[in-house]
């Protein structure tokens, strides 16, 4: 019975160092984000999808930097705790003189750096893209640059790994 005790403890040990070490789950996760920023302040919603599922509400973010690089601070008030998000990216504004309308393209990496509540030690990276409108103020001269826009959407897609 001792040999058999043996025999099996020697096979676990080498079916355990061959595994090598055991890594965190990692899944995919995808994130949806839309805000609007208008005189009566700033409104967001996250859906996430994938490893994590929920509904949350977003921000306001933190944002530092210009629009050849910026790097944004967030995060997302789900049900059950919060996840907070740090990106970095590029946003290409596209101006039309016309309509007073800005349509700027953005992308660039994130990160999910943790979390409270039920989402306490997830990790997660990625890339993101997004689209925004502004929508600018009028003047006697055209589009007032110079002035914050009336409204303010921007939708963004983040896909990226999360880890448990």
């Amino acid at each position: 019975m001792k040999r058999i005790w043996t025999g099996m403890a020697v096979a676990l040990t080498v079916l355990l160092v061959m595994a090598g070490p055991v890594k965190a789950a990692s899944e995919p996760v995808s994130i949806r984000i839309v805000n609007t920023i208008t005189a009566g302040g700033f409104h967001g919603r996250a859906v996430v999808t994938g490893a994590v599922k929920a509904a949350c509400k977003d921000g306001p973010p933190v944002v530092t930097g210009t629009g050849e690089g910026f790097h944004v601070e967030d995060r997302l008030v789900c049900p059950g705790g919060t996840l907070f998000l740090s990106a970095e990216g590029t946003a290409v504004p596209h101006v039309d003189p016309v309509a007073c309308i800005v349509r700027v393209t953005q992308h660039g990496t994130f990160r999910i750096t943790g979390g409270t509540g039920q989402y306490a030690g997830i990790t997660a990276s990625g890339t993101w893209t997004g689209e925004g409108r502004q929508i600018l103020v009028r003047t006697a001269e055209g589009c007032a640059l110079d002035q914050p826009p009336r409204v303010v959407v921007r939708t963004l897609k983040l896909i990226g790994t999360l880890n448990r």
